[in-house]
């Protein structure tokens, strides 16, 4: 008998429900039936099941040798294909298969499904467009061509298209879910909540319906029905949460935690900030007044970098950074067990300990690159912890051949990384990172160290019990600003920022034509994040702009909004928004000879300029500051005290708008400061990194003395330890 009987073929199906139990039988079934196609695919489908892929592709591979026209066998086969890791042939079966039967809506649906899965999205999308332009097209097709839409960026359309399905089928609430996703992506948010509350009338308990409508609701600054709709989530389905969590974190700076509605609310203001969109920016301030004013309103560990931007002032940041401690602590502590305490050991040698997530291609590793190598090893032993995985970069090598022990963390819980540190014997833990992208302020909260100290990553205060020190210097952190930090502060001499006075690139071949600025212009530039840039400081380049005619403004532009809302304010400013100039990201060695293209660095005002500035004077360009009330607003006035360029420093904005008309109006004057800066370059306090160093390894030393001594941590300054001159290595 060449084909099963009925009774057969049910006794087949039985067998592959069974999984493993019924492969014996099915197998016995196929024997006894070999020219049986239906069989062999059925065998197939349990062996893809059991997740034995070349076996499943075997018995695929014969129930189409007796029906190679077979839609079910066809498909089965193709996804099994792609699921063991060959798409490509999966797709070649499925394109060969359509091409004999073009009339087949399942065989076009699943060959788009492998063209999607492959990420080539043009190709998915023409292939579920013939599934739907014939009968019958699964609704599988429907529903993927509106992802492939979003993938596309083609919102619109993928919005006409979900909304069709949802019309078509009005009973599924993922498909309003799907509309809801849309509108989302498109800011629509009333319309959103609308769509998630069409879907949850089907479904109450449809919790990423329930998610999306938290996060239009909160985007609309309704916190509380928001919060509300996040509870239901996660009692409905722990994982979305967790899952939205993850994903919400990119957006957010990367530290992962259950991000509650006021924190969603806060990070959707703040990418408006990313694209220079103000209008709301007031608001945002505002409502992180309201919370401050809650016992624990602000908890989230990513809003303390990101409030640094904001015009908040210095009380308001410590009482941010406090309440976002004693959360970390609490979580920490509750997870994980503190490490028991090393025992007392002082080495001959004091231990260093650097903790970083930017041991990579970083502006932080280029900073401080020269400086774990530059230790004085006869009197401190240096070790490094990264807390993300290797990027395989230069800058990664040189940082990891500079410690005595490097230790990659990527991917350690805290927990595991305190006890590495105190099992090290680490007598100064330095955390480079603070409150920052990929941090791991929970680890510190274990206290794996005696002394721990807050440097570089983070402008400000950490606000935490476990934070012991905190490296300034007098202009950061003029006498007085004690007050608005957690942590004793040491003032390190000149400036506490580090430089690398050995910067790789090539130089050759840049000139203005090819980055589309004018030859003859005065070249004013602002290399800041988009997110620094503010509108007050923005009128001023626009007069400047107005009084120096000759000028243009050149940009850094990471998104096309931030070049859509620049232009249209500075065209609401009676400026030509043509006078701006806009240049894409681009790696160190090639972004840094741009500088010499540019005449003068216009700093902004609430967060400065930090490596930027020191890129820019580097290559000799002036920067023009005013400093601020608060220590990220200071930074830029601190770099140019130590490259001895103290009249780059105004007072007011009003004289950083005079002076920088008048260098527009005075290329001599502009010329006689870049020759102040190259001359310097080799002898100045900012570009001396041996000399740095030296001051640093002076406040470790007096840190680690207080300690062995049983005297408390205590505030003070650092005596510049005596100057070596430096190479002049500079091109």
């Amino acid at each position: 008998m060449t084909r099963a009987t009925e009774e057969e073929l049910v006794q087949a199906r039985r067998a592959v429900a069974a999984g493993a139990d019924g492969e014996a039988a099915l197998r016995a079934l196929c024997v006894n039936h070999p020219a049986d196609a239906r069989l062999h695919f059925l065998l197939g489908a349990l062996l893809d099941r059991l997740g034995r892929f070349a076996e499943a592709l075997r018995a695929l591979r014969q129930a189409l040798a007796t029906a190679p026209d077979d839609v079910q066998a066809l498909s089965a086969c193709a996804a099994v294909l792609q699921r063991s890791g060959q798409t490509s042939e999966g797709i070649a079966l499925l394109q060969a298969a359509v091409a004999r039967q073009p009339a087949s809506a399942m065989l076009w649906a699943n060959l788009g499904i492998l063209f999607e899965a492959s990420a080539d999205f043009p190709r998915a999308l023409d292939a579920y467009d013939q599934a739907l332009a014939l009968p019958d097209a699964p609704v599988a097709a429907w529903m993927n061509r509106g992802y492939v839409l979003t993938r596309l960026e083609r919102l619109d359309e993928a919005l006409a298209n979900n909304l069709g399905l949802a019309q078509a089928h009005p009973h599924n609430p993922d498909f309003h879910f799907n509309v809801a996703e849309l509108l989302l992506a498109l800011h629509r948010h009333v319309e959103a909540v609308e769509a998630c509350n069409r879907a949850l009338a089907i479904r109450p308990d449809h919790a990423k319906a329930l998610i999306d409508r938290a996060v239009a609701r909160a985007a609309m600054g309704l916190i509380d029905p928001a919060q509300e709709d996040l509870d239901n989530a996660k009692r409905s389905d722990p994982a979305a949460i967790d899952a939205f969590n993850l994903g919400f974190s990119k957006r957010a700076g990367d530290i992962l935690q259950d991000f509650g509605a006021y924190s969603i609310y806060f990070h959707l203001g703040y990418e408006r900030l990313e694209h220079c969109d103000w209008a709301r920016r007031e608001e945002l301030i505002g409502s992180l007044r309201i919370q401050m004013g809650k016992p624990m309103g602000i908890v989230d560990p990513n809003i303390p970098f990101r409030a640094l931007g904001l015009d908040l002032g210095s009380a308001a940041h410590l009482e941010i950074a406090v309440t976002v401690a004693r959360a970390i602590e609490s979580r920490a502590l509750a997870r994980f067990a503190a490490p028991e305490p090393a025992p007392v050991r002082f080495t001959p040698r004091i231990r260093l300990g650097y903790v970083s997530p930017d041991f990579r291609m970083h502006p932080a590793a280029f900073l401080t690159r020269q400086l774990y190598r530059s230790h004085d090893r006869s009197r401190f032993e240096v070790f490094g912890y990264a807390l993300t995985p290797d990027d395989g970069s230069l800058v990664r090598r040189d940082v990891q051949a500079g410690f005595d022990v490097f230790r990659d963390m990527a991917g350690a819980d805290a927990g595991t990384i305190a006890r590495q540190m105190r099992d090290d014997g680490i007598e100064i833990a330095i955390d480079l990172a603070g409150y920052t992208n990929f941090a791991r302020s929970d680890a510190f909260a274990l206290r794996p160290a005696p002394l721990q100290v807050n440097w570089l990553g983070f402008p400000g205060t950490l606000g935490s019990r476990w934070m012991d020190y905190a490296l300034v210097d007098r202009i950061v952190c003029p006498p007085g600003d004690d007050a608005f930090w957690s942590e004793k502060l040491v003032r390190l001499p000149h400036t506490y920022f580090i430089t690398d006075n050995d910067p790789r690139y090539d130089a050759s071949g840049i000139d203005r034509r090819s980055l589309g600025l004018p030859e003859s212009a005065f070249v004013i530039c602002c290399f800041n994040n988009a997110w620094k840039v503010e509108p007050r400081v923005f009128s001023d380049w626009m007069e400047i702009l107005e009084q120096a005619p000759e000028s243009v403004l050149w940009l850094l532009s990471l998104r096309p909004e931030v070049e859509t809302n620049l232009r249209r304010e500075a065209a609401n400013r009676g400026i030509d928004p043509q006078r701006l100039v806009f240049s894409g990201l681009l790696p160190n060695e090639k972004h840094l000879p741009r500088y010499v293209l540019a005449d003068l660095f216009l700093d902004t005002c609430f967060y400065n300029a930090h490596t930027t500035a020191i890129d820019a004077l580097r290559e000799g360009t002036p920067v023009l500051t005013v400093p601020g009330s608060t220590a990220q607003s200071r930074v830029a006035a601190s770099l140019l005290h130590a490259a001895e360029m103290p009249e780059l420093v105004c007072g007011s904005r009003a004289e950083y708008r005079h002076k920088a008309i008048a260098l527009a109006r005075d290329p001599a004057a502009t010329a006689a400061l870049r020759a102040k800066l190259r001359e310097g370059r080799g002898r100045t306090a900012l570009f001396d990194t041996p000399r740095f160093v030296r001051n640093l390894e002076s406040a470790f030393a007096r840190m680690s003395q207080l300690h062995r001594a049983g005297e408390p941590v205590q505030a003070f300054d650092v005596r510049e330890v005596q100057a070596r001159p430096i190479v002049n290595r500079w091109h």
